[in-house]
């Protein structure tokens, strides 16, 4: 299976000076016919890189985030403004987290997973917020 990742945004601009920065983190993850966005940065500054980079987020799969840190969860807000239809897998304590931001309205699906312990065999399982 052929994988592709694409940095959407990252604490430095790097080589493309037309694309934004900031303190946090995203990437764009392409396997085999997934489309999986690993992380969201601390703003809606990720979804603008994606348009310059000319990638599609209103088709996305799998939304991941790896903790519930302000500078890597803090674009899902502004994702869910513009698209939905993915699911979201988080680690447990970013469940709490969440419940507060209002998307318990989107109806997307949320499934909790053991980031936490990697050693964990549990699949995951979904949460109502």
């Amino acid at each position: 299976m052929k994988i592709r990742i694409t940095t959407l945004v990252e604490n430095s601009l790097g080589e493309h000076l037309a694309l934004k920065n900031e303190h946090g983190l995203s990437f764009y993850i392409e396997a085999g016919s997934h489309k999986i966005l690993f992380d969201t940065g601390q703003s809606d500054s990720f979804m603008y890189n994606a348009e310059q980079l000319k990638i599609d987020l209103s088709n996305l799969d799998y939304v991941v985030l790896s903790h519930g840190h302000y500078d890597h969860s803090g674009g899902l807000v502004p994702l869910c403004e513009v698209t939905r239809g993915f699911r979201v897998d988080i680690p447990e304590a970013v469940s709490l987290q969440l419940r507060n931001t209002g998307l318990a309205e989107t109806h997307m699906s949320i499934w909790v997973i053991g980031l936490m312990n990697p050693f964990s065999r549990k699949r995951g399982s979904p949460i109502n917020l």
